[in-house]
């Protein structure tokens, strides 16, 4: 989800996976045009209503550097039983070190573990500061659909 530049499309690509890349600006997804395993869907997932996609499709969902806490049920309802969850965003603390400085695009402490854990199993979490590859405040999360 927000799929960016692609950096992890090109990664899951490289591993043999197929992927789903959304993003509302797929201009940077078009060096992929033509993959046979990559299917790039242009979707604005704070516009419309609902995520693009039924319950339970998905094996695995990564989002990175991206926040919208409306979507995050449909993240957990877009997995199918088993499938992970990698979610790896800003928090709270990041204002000092760069963008984004607006709290309304910074999790709070324990945030992610706290909405996510309520459904699935949370494998492994981390929150704070890191110097690589730059200086940010960080939540991550790696879970599975139960």
């Amino acid at each position: 989800m927000a799929a960016g530049k692609g950096r992890h499309t090109q990664f899951f690509l490289d591993k043999g996976y197929n992927v789903v890349a959304v993003d509302q600006n797929i201009t940077s997804l078009s060096i992929f045009n033509g993959h046979p395993k990559l299917r790039i869907i242009k979707a604005d997932l704070e516009t419309n209503s609902h995520a693009p996609f039924n319950a339970g499709v998905f094996n695995g969902i990564v989002v990175v550097n991206y926040l919208y806490r409306p979507i995050f049920q449909q993240i957990i309802e877009m997995l199918d039983t088993g499938g992970v969850l990698i979610f790896q965003t800003f928090m709270v603390g990041n204002e000092l070190y760069g963008r984004p400085r607006n709290r309304n695009y910074l999790l709070l402490e324990d945030e992610l573990k706290n909405f996510f854990g309520k459904e699935l199993l949370i494998l492994d979490s981390q929150q704070g500061y890191s110097d690589s590859p730059s200086k940010a405040v960080t939540q991550k999360i790696c879970a599975i659909k139960k």
